[in-house]
């Protein structure tokens, strides 16, 4: 299993990402809805022969430091 995350510092936060959402929106997912669909590409760079596939981001947020950590996965 091979994924790449950019390098660099200070990694911006994907626009189609769901921490994202937090941040533009304010919006935080029910528990019931917490792990929500993206893309690879969203927090991944694509190898030449790699598919956009399916992945789920949960994120986990501390609104008092106004902070997100996202878990992403693939299943």
């Amino acid at each position: 299993m091979r994924y790449w995350v950019p390098d660099k510092n200070k990694l911006d936060v994907p626009s189609d990402s769901v921490a994202n959402e937090y941040y533009v929106y304010n919006r935080i997912y029910s528990r019931a809805d917490s792990a929500q669909e993206i893309v690879k590409s969203t927090w991944f760079d694509l190898g030449k022969y790699d598919e956009d596939s399916p992945m789920y981001e949960f994120c986990v947020i501390t609104p008092r430091y106004n902070s997100v950590l996202s878990v992403v996965w693939e299943k």
